[in-house]
């Protein structure tokens, strides 16, 4: 039966748009020799994204597969690959095919991971039987005007504060998220959500959270944000870093903190 559906996946005619794929990584999901596949393209234009290229892509500048590619490729991995991440960009634009490679991977034993912004709740929700664990970003307490600003959202805020609330109810309560491991996380910015009282709004939201995460913003140079204001942004203190994890800690019994030298403390 499993041979047969990923036999039957090789005639798919689903393609999926992605920048590269990293075998071997270590750091992509920490304790599982994983693969990490980078998807393009993402509906949110935060300003501190340091993945511009991935965020608007040029036309022609990624490659686009059929499942046969992944099958071949990850075929060849299994007895040395525990895990298969997808990164972006936003994995869940390309919802369908990212389902259906998950699927396959999933039958192909592979523990599958992937990382979100939340803004398309009904394919979370789709995917959550075919995932081991889901990273979400909560970039700033919940609110129209807040969350609007932090993703330079163009649209009605009223329907992207519900989207990310609904992806958050999915993780939180549906059935189809049991047995998930659950990441929410949030990148600290200077000037957006470096404040004590922001990170304790957050974490209201975050309660159900397996793990809650605090991101070190990282500094980088010309041309490497999405808005180029950014590359002058100094990266927050540890100490300020810590400062935010206790105030998560009124809500998470451990916080974990993320530095920009790939170092990671759990508080």
């Amino acid at each position: 039966m499993r041979n047969a559906f990923i036999r039957n996946s090789l005639n798919s005619t689903v393609n999926l748009k992605f920048s590269s794929i990293i075998d071997f990584s270590e750091t992509a999901w920490p304790g599982k020799t994983s693969s990490a596949i980078y998807l393009a393209g993402c509906p949110l234009q935060c300003y501190w994204c340091n993945v511009p290229f991935l965020v608007n892509p040029k036309p022609n500048s990624f490659d686009s597969k059929p499942s046969s590619f992944f099958i071949e490729r990850f075929s060849k991995l299994q007895a040395s690959t525990e895990g298969v991440v997808f990164m972006g960009g936003e994995p869940l634009l390309q919802g369908n095919a990212v389902l259906e490679l998950s699927k396959i991977l999933k039958h192909m034993g592979f523990s599958v991971r992937m990382e979100t912004a939340g803004y398309y709740p009904e394919s979370l929700r789709d995917l959550l039987p075919y995932l081991d664990y889901v990273s979400m970003d909560v970039k700033t307490p919940i609110s129209e005007e807040a969350y609007a600003k932090a993703t330079v959202f163009n649209g009605d805020p009223k329907i992207l504060v519900s989207k990310i609330l609904s992806s958050l109810a999915f993780l939180e309560a549906s059935k189809e998220s049991k047995g998930v491991f659950k990441e929410l996380r949030t990148t600290i910015v200077p000037g957006l959500n470096d404040t004590p009282e922001a990170i304790q709004k957050i974490c209201e939201y975050c309660k159900f959270a397996d793990l809650y995460a605090i991101q070190q913003f990282q500094p980088g140079k010309k041309g490497s944000f999405v808005n180029a204001e950014f590359e002058m942004l100094e990266a927050p203190s540890r100490e300020k870093m810590y400062e935010l994890a206790y105030a998560a800690k009124k809500t998470f019994k451990e916080v974990l903190v993320r530095f920009n030298d790939g170092s990671e403390e759990l508080i």
